[in-house]
């Protein structure tokens, strides 16, 4: 089977498993109590409501040193169960139960026939289809645009996103090795291995490794594209939710994922399976059911009481996904918490009103103390905060980035230092991705000029394309716009959307000051890169607004539904096809992967082939965290240092009845460039000293030339004395892996003299 084949697979499995646990379990729980609201509100509220649910469900277990396949199936599968048996007893439940009552008793009394009984459930199963399908046939025709318009998002989140999993098979960001760590000690039960820090994209991942066997590593080179799909679907469905016209959300997101103005920091990390990115799906959900509670505390109009109101279950929802958003990463609950300020300051009047503000500030609270009650547990018992979340309360207590740069980079190797070189997994805290480039702007702005000239500078270099202010001025000048716009929306009498579109456009411009407080002088409480990504966000809310508002008016003069849809959908999509015949349909991004595919294709076999427990990888560390559940690990460094001079006398062996050396033939620079990156391996390479530095130093850029030359003359050398035992296992243009088959009870001496022993 191909790669390309397997990873199709993999993916349409991954993706059913997700949407099966996370979305239809709570959808045949609830779906009574969400019936009457559009799909996409249901939709938002199921998935919301799964990872929740997940998240805490892998808390607990793992606290309690109880976390396995059978505690996971139990945990989710009971109380869907009761859920279900509790909500839907009159309607459904105790009908089917009647009914199997009722069969059972005829058939055992003979007055049913097997025969019968067999055709009964046939038909009954035959109703349910034709009903089913009849339902999905009615909402085909009556949401057809909604249809239309999804899958042709779907079609190029696809493209954008997903045909880089087809070609680059490793993991594209430098820390996932650092979570594929963190995640592996979960299942043995030691969640918080390298300290204190949000752990609710490591607890998904865990769920579905851990419940449906599906390799950790393969979950994390799949996820991204999973991820992309919800982050952007939630902002489609935010915008289905504020906007009056149909076009403008997808017309929006189209831009959005399409058009070639965007800097790669505003789209680039959703190539990565990442906790950030992961977090961001519950940001605007978070606004999303906020702006619910208000529609529906209205419609009740100030009755007493909070059971059974609907505003409840959207308040509900509004802190799940606060605290969700503070479980997976505390840069999303910033970005939340600096949206969540545009609305009470534009919807003041309504969220200090004493029927809102207890509720509100009631239920965001609750949200962050169920996120940062296990952590705050796991801190009382002895476990340390891990890096980046001592860097985050840091800058909460007031310090700037200068303030703890220094301490964030000493910490940067502590983690894996904690182990022997050859445990190592990634030298770095989890909070620094080699997959952010270098923006086109200038990153100070001390060169003279107005405030604003440099303000529209950082946003173009940071959040689109050029070096020029062009699109940054042109962010300022729609903000602008959108005050305006809002302000007088707001005085003609449509309060809700003149108040949303200042709210948005208060957040954006949040948004372009935090970009600018290095150079302003106030706390930094995110890096320029972060800070672009949430920003290039936002914008698209701002824009698929404005975009409303102008739909709205302009097609005023047209009669009838179906055009008012049809006709900026089809004038859209002209535009983009004339935009992408001169160039401005950016294409999809390659980003390069730390591992070599050669090297994913041969864990994916070498997994196949041998039984847990038998084989024995000796390589520069990366495949260690990807296959350490499953086999050992013997890192080059040690091998090498154990064949230097006088220790090449001494007996080396590396136990297991099948050995695999990956040997990178053109080793990568792994995000550290030097002035041969690219070059093949060599006798003038094995010819230098080992290099010897902390951490992974020793593999990134000109040393790791060095180490992967050494390593392929040792194979040599070991296959000319070894010739029968030793063979090619996998070799493509850049990668060879060699297969050692030796006696388990006599392994061979592999420390000798190679010819490059210095």
């Amino acid at each position: 089977m191909s790669m390309e084949l397997l990873t199709l697979l993999q993916l349409i499995y991954v993706i059913a498993i997700y949407l099966g646990v996370v979305v239809l379990i709570p959808a045949a729980v609830f779906h009574g109590k969400l019936e009457d609201h559009p799909f996409y509100v249901r939709y938002t509220a199921y998935a919301c409501i799964g990872n929740f649910y997940l998240m805490n469900l892998v808390l607990v277990l793992q606290l309690l040193h109880i976390s396995n396949r059978t505690t996971l199936i139990l945990g989710v599968v009971i109380p869907a169960l009761l859920g279900i048996a509790a909500f839907h007893w009159q309607d459904w439940v105790k009908a089917s139960l009647v009914s199997a009552g009722e069969t059972t008793h005829n058939v055992i009394v003979n007055t049913m026939g097997v025969r019968l009984f067999v055709v009964r459930i046939f038909q009954n199963l035959g109703k349910s289809v034709t009903n089913m399908l009849k339902a999905i046939g009615d909402n085909l025709l009556t949401r057809w645009f909604d249809w239309i318009g999804t899958i042709a998002l779907i079609v190029v989140i696809c493209w954008q996103y997903g045909s880089n999993l087809f070609s680059v098979y490793g993991y594209t960001a430098s820390d996932m090795l650092v979570h594929n760590y963190w995640i592996n000690a979960m299942s043995d039960n030691q969640i918080f291995v390298a300290g204190v820090y949000p752990f609710g994209f490591h607890c998904i991942i865990y769920f579905f490794h851990a419940t449906f066997g599906v390799e950790t590593y393969v979950l994390l080179r799949l996820f991204s594209l999973l991820e992309t799909f919800l982050i952007h679907f939630m902002l489609l469905f935010l915008l289905r939710l504020i906007c009056k016209t149909d076009a403008a959300p997808y017309v929006a997101v189209g831009i959005y994922l399409l058009l070639n103005i965007w800097g790669k920091n505003a789209y680039v990390r959703f190539f990565s399976a990442l906790p950030q990115e992961y977090g961001m799906i519950f940001i605007l959900p978070a606004i999303f059911f906020l702006i619910l509670f208000f529609r529906e505390r209205k419609e009740e109009n100030g009755e007493k009481g909070l059971r059974g109101k609907k505003s409840t279950t959207m308040l509900k929802l509004f802190a799940m996904n606060v605290s969700m958003t503070f479980a997976v990463h505390f840069y999303d609950t910033i970005a939340l918490g600096i949206f969540c300020i545009a609305l009470g300051i534009v919807f003041w009047k309504t969220v200090f009103h004493k029927e809102y503000v207890g509720r509100i500030m009631g239920a965001g609270v609750i949200g962050l103390v169920i996120a940062v009650f296990p952590m705050w547990l796991a801190y009382m018992g002895g476990t340390p905060l891990e890096g980046s979340l001592r860097w985050g309360i840091s800058v909460m207590n007031g310090y700037t980035i200068e303030d703890v740069q220094a301490e964030e980079e000493s910490q940067s190797f502590d983690q894996s230092l904690a182990a022997p070189a050859e445990n190592l997994a990634r030298s770095g805290s989890g909070t620094t991705y080699s997959i952010m480039p270098k923006p086109a702007a200038l990153t100070t702005v001390q060169d003279g000029g107005n405030f604003l000239t440099n303000m529209a500078r950082q946003i173009s270099g940071y959040v689109f394309i050029g070096k020029s202010s062009s699109f940054g001025m042109i962010t300022l000048i729609l903000v602008v716009l959108g005050a305006i716009l809002g302000g007088l929306t707001l005085w003609k009498g449509d309060a809700e959307r003149g108040k949303m579109l200042l709210a948005i456009t208060i957040n954006v411009a949040a948004f372009c000051l935090l970009l600018m407080s290095r150079e302003m002088g106030i706390p930094i409480l995110m890096d320029k890169n972060r800070t672009s990504i949430y920003l290039g966000y936002f914008f698209i809310l701002l824009l698929g607004l404005l975009m409303d508002y102008g739909l709205d008016v302009g097609m005023a003069f047209l009669e009838g539904e179906t055009i008012k849809k049809v006709f900026p959908a089809l004038f859209a999509t002209i535009c983009f096809i004339f935009l992408g015949l001169f160039g401005w349909v950016r294409k999809p991004a390659e980003v390069e992967a730390f591992q070599k595919n050669g090297s994913i294709i041969c864990i994916a076999n070498i997994l196949r082939e041998n039984a847990p427990g038998t084989f024995n990888i000796i390589s520069a560390n990366d495949e260690m965290r990807m296959t350490e559940e499953y086999g050992y690990h013997y890192e080059v460094s040690r091998l090498l240092v154990q064949n230097m001079g006088d220790n090449a006398l001494n007996y080396l062996e590396v136990p297991a009845s099948r050995v695999y050396v990956f040997i990178e033939k053109i080793p990568g620079d792994y995000d550290e460039p030097y002035e041969g990156s690219g070059s093949a391996i060599s006798k003038a390479s094995a010819r230098k000293p080992l290099p010897f530095n902390e951490g992974f130093g020793m593999y990134k850029g000109e040393n790791r030339n060095i180490v992967m030359s050494k390593l392929y003359f040792w194979a040599q050398a070991f296959g000319k004395t070894y010739e029968n035992e030793m063979s090619v296992y996998y070799e493509d243009d850049e990668f060879v892996c060699y297969e050692i088959r030796q006696n388990v009870d006599r392994p061979y001496d592999m420390s000798f003299d190679y010819g490059y022993n210095n």
